[in-house]
């Protein structure tokens, strides 16, 4: 019995070495036109050509997310997205080398929003993450803003920082160097913290950050903001802290670790009658999110979303810190799934995301 483990994937918006912020795929059939759901379609290039290993984050007043990396046709496609109105950038989340450019979209309900072609600039990168001095905990939806040393003019645009407090940022000038400012403004908890500056009190004092060309990316020390109030901040308390699978592709058991997941698996339905289901069909949904799969194979399939979600899961045990999951019967049968001519397995080399309860983990299965 072979024994897969996640290789981490470092993503904006994630803690370096788990991911967050990641949601959706399309399988067959789509769920994209769930009610308040829409997808998001683009591709990224580098030269005239296309470039993988690029992510789109993005955030809105209401959701956020970081997709899985583009593909070696440089697309990127993110389904079951909150509809509203997102600002966000393109980055380098995968050693591709290439820098980070600002972007602005609006995602309709049952609507694919398609964001075009997208050249990006050659350039490198710089990620750490803000800490809330009273809680000890990450700081989210804090602004930052990296600047030129000597004008303190915005070489890149304002990124606000995800549910732990992380962030990255990409298209940075490698001759220079960058100083680094937080609490801009821009992010809906700015109001709780007082302005500074990475390693100093203003401009002129702050540390300069050398910025290296290509992978992957400059670390930043962790920085505690100051003056907080708290009142403000709101914190999830769930977690996902590794994903890990046990079997072979046609019959995959999947172990999910963290924190927060609460003694019982989330309200869920079963899944619906699909081609090549068996009789006996195994497996539910769960509904609102709260607790799917997605494969970023060729085939872009998920398990466990409802509405529409063929394939399913089936628990196999659920506690506060552990979920040990199957999949359905559908991706065991002969007619679809890992058994079937469409070539929806787990396999290796895939980039999936975790989902539980809105916290998010993207790795690579090895």
């Amino acid at each position: 019995m072979q024994t897969w483990r996640r290789l981490l994937t470092a993503v904006a918006g994630a803690t370096i070495g788990a991911s967050v912020l990641v949601s959706g795929a399309v399988i067959a059939p789509p769920v994209a036109g769930a009610a308040g759901f829409g997808t998001v379609s683009a591709t990224v290039s580098l030269s005239g050509a296309a470039i993988s290993g690029v992510c789109l984050t993005a955030q809105s007043k209401k959701s956020s997310f970081t997709s899985a990396p583009s593909d070696l046709a440089g697309a990127i496609t993110q389904a079951n997205v909150v509809t509203g109105s997102y600002s966000g950038y393109y980055w380098d989340c995968g050693g591709s080398g290439t820098g980070g450019v600002a972007v602005t979209f609006t995602v309709s309900a049952g609507m694919t929003s398609m964001l075009g072609t997208q050249s990006l600039p050659t350039g490198g990168s710089l990620f750490g993450q803000l800490q809330d001095a009273n809680l000890g905990q990450g700081a989210p939806a804090v602004s930052m803003l990296a600047v030129d040393p000597t004008s303190g003019a915005a070489v890149g645009p304002v990124v606000c920082t995800d549910s732990g407090g992380n962030y990255a940022l990409g298209g940075l000038p490698t001759t220079t160097g960058v100083k680094v400012e937080y609490v801009t403004g821009g992010c809906s908890n700015d109001g709780t913290y007082v302005s500074q500056w990475y390693g100093g009190t203003n401009l002129a004092s702050a540390t300069l950050v050398p910025i290296v060309p290509g992978c992957c990316g400059t670390a930043l020390a962790t920085v505690t903001l100051t003056g907080s109030t708290s009142t403000k901040v709101t914190i999830s308390s769930v977690a996902i802290t590794g994903v890990s699978t046990l079997g072979g592709p046609s019959k995959p058991k999947i172990t999910v670790t963290g924190t927060g997941f609460g003694g019982m698996p989330p309200t869920s339905q079963p899944v619906p009658s699909c081609p090549g289901d068996p009789a006996s069909g195994l497996g539910v949904d769960f509904l609102n999110a709260k607790l799917y799969l997605n494969d970023y194979s060729n085939q872009n399939w998920q398990a466990g979303f409802a509405p529409g979600d063929c394939v399913g899961l089936k628990i196999v045990s659920y506690s506060s810190t552990q979920i040990v999951f199957k999949f359905g019967s559908w991706y065991q049968a002969p007619g679809g799934g890992g058994q079937g001519p469409d070539g929806m397995a787990l396999a290796i080399g895939d980039v999936f995301t975790m989902t539980v309860k809105g916290a998010h983990f993207t790795g690579i299965v090895p």
